[in-house]
């Protein structure tokens, strides 16, 4: 699969690209499932700021070539990624427990 021109494909690309569902895509970003169900059908074209920071933050890819295809592009090479695991309940990797 080939990223392409839209959001939702690109979305959609690199989620298949990272295999993470559509569920845990939605929890490693802070966001409902049927949030992210709805950004890869097209039916929210223009999604705020803080929730494609999220989505790209989730599956390790720059924001602006998520919203727009500029910046750099993920590819194969970068399946072995993890995704990052940002957003509410995301264990701190600096906190300390007492």
């Amino acid at each position: 699969m080939r990223p392409s021109s839209t959001l939702s494909q690109r979305l959609t690309y690199a989620r298949k690209l990272r295999k993470m569902s559509r569920r845990s895509l939605s929890l490693a970003a802070g966001l409902s499932s049927s949030m992210v169900s709805q950004i890869e059908r097209g039916e929210i074209g223009d999604p705020r700021g803080t929730t494609v920071q999220a989505l790209a933050d989730a599956l390790s890819v720059d924001a602006g070539w998520l919203l727009a295809g500029l910046g750099e592009q993920p590819g194969p090479a970068d399946e072995g990624q993890e995704p990052s695991r940002s957003g509410p309940g995301a264990a701190d990797p600096n906190s300390r427990v007492a």
